[in-house]
């Protein structure tokens, strides 16, 4: 199948098998569907709970899920979501189960990443993030968000140059 501007998923009423280009024909996983998500995409997600762990590796893709009290993403102790591309973003989620909740590397693997309106928690890292190298640009950017009741540590960020935390 040929990417697509927007992809769907449904853990209740979605197939891996269908085309997942709009809510009827939705993927049951988010990794499935974030696959064919084009570069600049969205992948939106119904409210559910998906076991797995996914990454957006695609510049510009943004995971937009149906509710942060409603949709979540759970974890087997890896990275829930790995921020693997520049300008990617994870919106309206509950992320657990991982050892990082949301996991980004910038310069290395990503820039300009963005966490917005998600509740990190029970992961070992709430967020992490690692400014590689000679990293002069690249920023990380969480808003709106709850990160709570994570083993080790809420936020960890190693080497950040520059990052915004905003309600």
């Amino acid at each position: 199948a040929l990417p697509s501007a927007h992809t769907y998923v449904d853990a209740v009423g979605g197939n891996n098998a269908w085309a997942g280009t709009n809510w009827a024909t939705a993927k049951a996983t988010i990794s499935a569907a974030l696959a064919l998500t084009d570069t600049n995409g969205t992948c939106h997600v119904a409210a559910g709970t998906y076991t797995e762990e996914v990454a957006l590796d695609r510049a510009g893709t943004t995971l937009e899920g149906a509710d942060w009290e409603t949709t979540t993403v759970s974890g087997s102790g890896g990275n829930v979501v790995f921020l693997q591309a520049n300008n990617t973003t994870v919106r309206n989620f509950t992320l657990r189960g991982g050892q990082y909740g949301v996991r980004a590397v910038q310069g290395a693997v990503a820039t300009n990443t963005v966490v917005d309106h998600c509740i990190l928690r029970g992961n070992t890292y709430g967020y992490g993030d690692q400014h590689s190298g000679s990293v002069t640009n690249g920023r990380f950017t969480i808003l709106r968000s709850i990160v709570t009741n994570n083993a080790s540590h809420g936020l960890y960020i190693i080497g950040g140059k520059d990052g915004l935390l905003a309600a």
